[in-house]
């Protein structure tokens, strides 16, 4: 199971790139992983879908799914709040949209289809 706790350390180990910009702040996002996800990596995500970066789409969704999958309550929150729900609020939301019917895993489409009944 993937705890909260280890949420951020599963990130960068994941996507090395966003190490640097963990290492620059890390006591500001210490223990805060809504803030390091909300803040760089939902910005990394809208930044590749506006790319149109399939492979890394890709890979970003999964990871996705796999928190969703083996991701405790607090993990599924996260998601939920940090990443999906401050999406429907970028710009892109159509292009998010768009792509969540080619690399939305299940349990992502599921969240995303709820969010999406409550905010459009």
């Amino acid at each position: 199971m993937i705890k909260y706790e280890d949420s951020i350390s599963m990130l960068i180990e994941s996507f090395p790139e966003m190490r640097s910009e963990y290492q620059k702040d890390q006591l500001y996002y210490f223990g805060l992983p809504y803030i390091f996800y909300e803040s760089v990596f939902r910005q990394y995500i809208v930044r590749i879908i506006s790319e149109e970066n399939a492979e890394v789409i890709g890979t970003v969704f999964n990871f996705i799914e796999e928190l969703l999958q083996d991701g405790d309550e607090k993990i599924n929150d996260l998601v939920a709040i940090a990443i999906l729900e401050g999406l429907f609020f970028e710009e892109g939301v159509a292009k998010i949209d768009a792509c969540s019917k080619s690399f939305f895993g299940r349990l992502t489409n599921e969240m995303w289809i709820g969010l999406k009944s409550f905010y459009l």
